[in-house]
């Protein structure tokens, strides 16, 4: 995927597209529910690493949240730089509103890479990133947000191994991919999704 002048204003586009959650914002409140919570520091997120139980003198349970380590690692990561409770939370919603829609747009163009289908790729994104009703089937949880990011990079990288014919080199790269859907092993129906 080269970045001519055009891709540019695309991203462009989908970056402004992307800082839409800071209007869900009432002033001086944060969003906190039972799967969204607040953002994890850089402290809390270390103590995840370590996975060692001791009521079972071996290895985790899964409230150690230590699949959880790449999602929470976002807000704790911007922790280090924020330290705005509500910036850091607003910081993580544009985060995760963004990320379905670049992944979403990698995909769009590995379908139409034609530089005059630059209407097919941003109008497949907006319909990715704004279709709330398609998030909010995913439960808008930690895991679903992975898996509503994840799925189309990984979806666009297999095409692209079918294209070029370079199996092993994109099996590493949807590896990496899958990363971004770690979160969703905290959840067996969306782990078997997407691994499917």
């Amino acid at each position: 995927m080269n970045f001519s002048r055009g891709r540019l204003i695309e991203f462009g586009i989908i970056a402004l597209w992307g800082l839409c959650p800071l209007l869900w914002f009432i002033p001086g409140h944060l969003i906190v529910g039972v799967d969204l919570h607040v953002p994890v520091d850089l402290e809390r997120w270390g103590r995840q690493i370590w996975a060692w139980n001791e009521l079972w003198g071996t290895g985790f349970e899964w409230s150690v949240g230590f699949s959880n380590l790449v999602f929470s690692g976002v807000s704790a990561l911007s922790s280090f730089f924020i330290h705005d409770l509500r910036a850091l939370e607003q910081t993580f919603f544009v985060f995760w509103f963004l990320a379905p829609g670049i992944a979403c747009y990698r995909l769009a163009h590995e379908l139409k890479p034609e530089p005059e289908r630059w209407d097919f790729r941003l109008s497949m994104t907006n319909f990715y990133m704004f279709n709330l009703y398609l998030q909010a089937l995913w439960g808008g949880n930690e895991a679903g947000l992975s898996a509503y990011a994840g799925l189309p990079l990984v979806l666009a990288f297999y095409l692209r191994a079918l294209k070029t014919r370079q199996y092993l080199r994109y099996a590493f790269v949807i590896g990496l991919a899958g990363l971004i859907l770690s979160a969703s092993s905290m959840n067996l129906p969306l782990m078997v999704v997407a691994l499917a």
